[in-house]
């Protein structure tokens, strides 16, 4: 079931119109696609309380007054200092059109390679899709059940739900096993101390004068 989300029209599109918006607890926001664009407000509190976690393959119904719009979160602005978000873009998607976005890889399964002693590593985290909306997958699941020490799943591994068209390269790692690299231990020069050679002298400093002959 696809989560609801309410809008306002937004009419003044300035700068300092969107700050006070901000201030005033909503999110300046636009939503666009086959139909015109439009700019709307949304509720700052009731979307954080809706979503945990920002996706892209999450199917909104937005409504905006007595119309309703089934919607994707195309991109976000985030305010890293205060953790709040300043503007959002709304994909609108239309039943039955083909759509691209993004779904999360989720790993299934124990690589045997991990009991040899080898260390799995996800590459890739999610996968680049096109599918109608009514197709549009929560996840894609990738089995990691027979992979082995040195060896790894691509993209052109991974088998995609019906209707469901993978558009990354084939070639990407999605997730491998890797040897164990030996920790070795630093090698710590020996410093031999040299002996200290003694200061050269000069002769005439250290002889001391022969005496003059006495004359007879």
């Amino acid at each position: 079931m696809s989560k609801v989300v309410e809008a306002e029209i937004r009419e003044l599109l300035t700068k300092g119109a969107n700050n006070r918006l901000r201030k005033s607890g909503k999110i300046p926001a636009i939503v666009y696609g086959h139909n015109a664009p439009v700019n709307i407000a949304i509720n700052e509190r009731d979307f954080h309380n809706n979503f945990k976690k920002i996706s892209e393959n999450e199917i909104i119904n937005l409504t905006i007054g007595k119309a309703s719009r089934s919607v994707l979160i195309k991109d976000y602005q985030r305010d890293y200092l205060k953790g709040s978000i300043k503007h959002i873009d709304f994909y609108e998607i239309e039943k039955g059109h083909k759509l691209r976005t993004h779904v999360p890889i989720h790993i299934v399964g124990i690589a045997p390679g991990t009991r040899d002693g080898g260390i799995l590593e996800n590459a890739l985290h999610d996968l680049e899709i096109e599918c109608v909306a009514e197709k549009l997958p929560e996840f894609i699941e990738v089995d990691v059940g027979e992979l082995i020490v040195g060896h790894a799943i691509h993209v052109r591994d991974v088998k995609a739900p019906e209707g469901i068209r993978i558009l990354n390269n084939l070639e990407q790692v999605v997730a491998s096993v890797t040897h164990v690299r030996e920790e070795v231990a630093p090698v710590v020069a020996e410093v031999v101390e040299a002996p200290v050679a003694a200061a050269a002298v000069p002769a005439s400093a250290t002889a001391k004068a022969a005496p003059a002959p006495k004359k007879e």
